[in-house]
């Protein structure tokens, strides 16, 4: 939702507009400070020797999370929020912390999180008998991310009948991350892994278009479950200026999606140079598949049928050799049906692939 769409409350000039970048990298990869952090409580010295008060400055309210009674803010860039305390402390060890120094350090925090809850606890300034917080902080959230998480804390059971697209559970899953909502993580975990299957016999031919995105998410976050599958989509899918030009989307000088580019552009270079090594695989496979229907099969003596039904398979699914290995089961009409000994070795070949994968992308996730 644009700010433009929010209702203004003026308390002086206008400043910068909102914050908007989304940034996937976890907090867990910060540089972890050794100290532990003492504190006050919130409001005992609010605002005292941090900087100038910012209450006076222009805000906008969030139109959808700003609860009349609520009994905390926050604000992020110019938006600000209201909510309920007890419900962010209930489900996040960040807030409860935030909101209780006297607890210590909570379970599941770190002391990377006791810097940046130190740094936010400082920064806070009281409205009308209300705690401000605000989460201008390194990695921290921008307000739509933001917003999408305090969504998902509330939705409950009604997001596992209207689950979310696929951009809104890589919010969640960040900003649970950072704010440490186990409940809100699993969920978003769970959701992406349904997205992106780790079975071949779940392959269609439509892949995602959100493959390499997916690649940066399993690495950054460990959900090595997501990896097999997004990397077959992302090394199986046409180029991006091919997918751009049919979708007549936004595209660069070169033919890219905006969108598309920035995904790829978040994929480690290692990563980028096993997704080459895995295309090289592709075209091995179909190599060896060509060779062992060239002859007579060597377990029933049968001839296999035309040797041009594996070039075709090949020209429709070139860098797919799962679902081609699926046309080629299929009875030819013209031709009839490889032998059984032949099918055994397709479908030998198509599992021993999607196992390989494991190896050449250096993915650790349970056997099949």
């Amino acid at each position: 939702m644009s700010v433009s769409s929010r209702s203004q409350h003026i308390e002086g000039i206008d400043v910068a507009s909102v914050k908007a970048e989304d940034n996937l990298t976890p907090s867990s990869y910060v540089k972890l400070p050794t100290a532990p952090l003492k504190r006050k409580h919130p409001g005992d010295e609010v605002g005292i020797g941090s900087r100038p008060s910012k209450v006076g400055e222009v805000y906008t309210k969030h139109e959808e999370h700003w609860a009349p009674d609520g009994n905390v803010l926050f604000q992020i860039g110019k938006v600000r929020f209201k909510v309920y305390r007890h419900r962010l402390a209930s489900q996040s060890t960040w807030f409860r912390y935030l909101f209780d120094p006297d607890a210590g350090k909570v379970a599941g925090n770190t002391s990377t999180d006791e810097e940046r809850i130190e740094k936010v606890s400082k920064g806070s300034e009281s409205m009308d008998g209300i705690i401000l917080y605000y989460l201008d902080v390194l990695e921290g959230p921008s307000a739509d991310s933001f917003s999408e998480l305090l969504k998902a804390m509330d939705a409950g059971i009604s997001y596992a009948h209207d689950r979310p697209g696929y951009r809104v559970l890589v919010k969640i899953l960040k900003e649970a991350t950072f704010f440490r909502v186990p409940a809100c993580i699993k969920f978003a975990e769970l959701s992406i892994m349904d997205i992106f299957q780790d079975r071949w016999d779940k392959l269609t031919e439509h892949h995602s278009f959100y493959a390499a995105d997916a690649v940066a998410v399993g690495r950054t976050y460990n959900i090595p479950h997501i990896l097999r599958r997004a990397f077959y989509d992302l090394a199986r899918s046409e180029p991006i200026s091919s997918r751009a030009s049919s979708k007549g989307g936004d595209t660069g000088h070169s033919g890219t999606t905006v969108e598309g580019y920035k995904d790829l552009k978040s994929i480690h270079p290692e990563d980028f140079i096993r997704l080459l090594s895995l295309q090289k695989e592709f075209v091995l496979v179909w190599d060896a598949i060509a060779a062992s229907t060239k002859d007579r099969c060597k377990g029933c003596s049968g001839r296999h049928h035309s040797h041009d039904t594996v070039f075709e398979a090949k020209r429709l699914f070139p860098l797919d050799p799962i679902l081609g290995i699926q046309v080629l089961l299929q009875p030819d009409p013209r031709y009839g049906a490889y032998c059984n000994c032949m099918c055994a070795k397709l479908r030998g070949e198509r599992i021993r692939l999607w196992d390989n994968m494991k190896t050449w992308l250096d993915i650790e996730v349970d056997s099949d």
